[in-house]
């Protein structure tokens, strides 16, 4: 042991031994406060070294009042940082919250205006804004539906009145009572016919999840379908033709709501018919490589134009090549939600003249993959 003060007094081997046993130990001595350290020098020998203070409690009283104060410093700034974003963006939220106040629904063209001094909110406020599109859409959907609606339902119903008035009003031909009969019958069944395609349409928006699937054959649908379109327009004529068959025959099964895709190839089938010089379409049953059901409808009609191909999906829209060919513009509209509903990709090639659609659906081993 080495020390500076030759004859430390109270040292005795016990403490001596502690320090080297654990490399480093702390003690009182007397009035001091020491360290004992233990010490090995490249030759292998150990020394003791002790070093012995008298503790100032003065700087210790300093230090602790001086962590108190920035202890109370901090506190207070964080409380007026705290406050000051608080105001900030409670100011925020009541100027949003005026500007809510302020849109009317004749006036959803307005739009919450976005601050570059709050950040904070802009997701809520782009949240919000585009709610208001999606109100917005929703109300341009319905007066363009209800126009339309009133559109179609007032022309069917002048003509039947007309028709009525003119067996009614005076004495006619027996020929021309017929006449008048056929086309009241035409109109009512117009009137049922659109009044069908809007209840459906209706039911996709409101009633998708109750909607029931089941195993059915595609190709004894596709045949169905157009078994009842020539049934009820018999100067119609659909050609079937079945392009490739699958590997095996339970591939022709496929998984869905058998009623709603009867009434979405049904539409397509009669717009083909309707449209056609020759009242014809061609039906055509495929299989992919992978084992994809795939159906292309085609016929010869007018055809659409580039400008109008992005609106043909629109309900009750109607292009003014086939405008003055009955119709009540909903079917198109009606065939994509039910396709969308069973995840079937709908393509579709327009000519001059001639359409086609081409409808491809998902398979996930030998069936739909149903909406989640």
């Amino acid at each position: 042991m080495f020390a500076l003060n030759p004859s430390p007094a109270g040292l005795d081997a016990d403490l001596l031994n502690m320090i080297r046993l654990y490399g480093e130990h702390r003690f009182s001595h007397e009035h001091y406060e020491a360290l004992g350290v233990l010490f090995s020098n490249e030759l292998g020998s150990q020394y003791i070294i002790i070093a012995e203070a008298i503790p100032d409690q003065g700087n210790l009283s300093y230090l602790f009042i001086l962590l108190i104060v920035v202890f109370v410093c901090l506190v207070a700034m964080i409380l007026a940082g705290g406050w000051y974003f608080a105001q900030r963006t409670l100011g925020s939220v009541g100027v949003l919250s005026d500007q809510v106040k302020d849109l009317a629904p004749s006036d959803l063209g307005r739009r919450l205006a976005v601050d570059s001094q709050r950040k904070e909110l802009d997701g809520l406020v782009n949240t919000f804004n585009s709610l208001l599109d999606r109100i917005q859409e929703a109300f341009r959907v319905q007066k363009l539906f209800l126009a339309n609606m009133a559109h179609e339902m007032r022309n069917p119903l002048q003509g039947i009145m007309s028709d009525i008035q003119q067996v009614t009003d005076r004495d006619c031909p027996e020929e021309e009572r017929t006449r008048v009969l056929k086309e009241v019958l035409a109109d009512v069944r117009e009137l049922n016919d659109v009044a069908d395609k809007l209840m459906i349409l209706a039911r996709q928006e409101s009633e998708q999840s109750v909607i029931l699937f089941h195993p059915f054959r595609i190709d004894e649908l596709i045949w169905n379908a157009r078994t009842s379109l020539v049934k009820a327009n018999p100067h119609f004529q659909v050609l079937f033709e079945i392009t490739s068959l699958p590997e095996s025959e339970e591939m022709m099964i496929v998984l869905g709501n058998e009623l709603l895709i009867k009434t979405a190839l049904l539409n397509l089938m009669d717009n083909g018919c309707k449209f056609s010089p020759d009242h014809q379409v061609k039906v055509c049953l495929g299989f992919l490589p992978d084992g994809q059901p795939e159906i292309r409808i085609s016929d010869q009609g007018p055809g659409i134009a580039e400008s109008e191909r992005s609106r043909v999906f629109e309900p009750f829209y109607r292009s003014e090549k086939t405008a003055h060919i009955r119709g009540s513009g909903v079917g198109l509209a009606l065939v994509e939600g039910i396709l969308n509903m069973h995840q079937i990709q709908l393509d579709y090639q327009f000519a001059d003249p001639g359409s086609e659609f081409i409808l491809t659906f998902s398979r996930q081993e030998g069936s739909f993959i149903l909406p989640e």
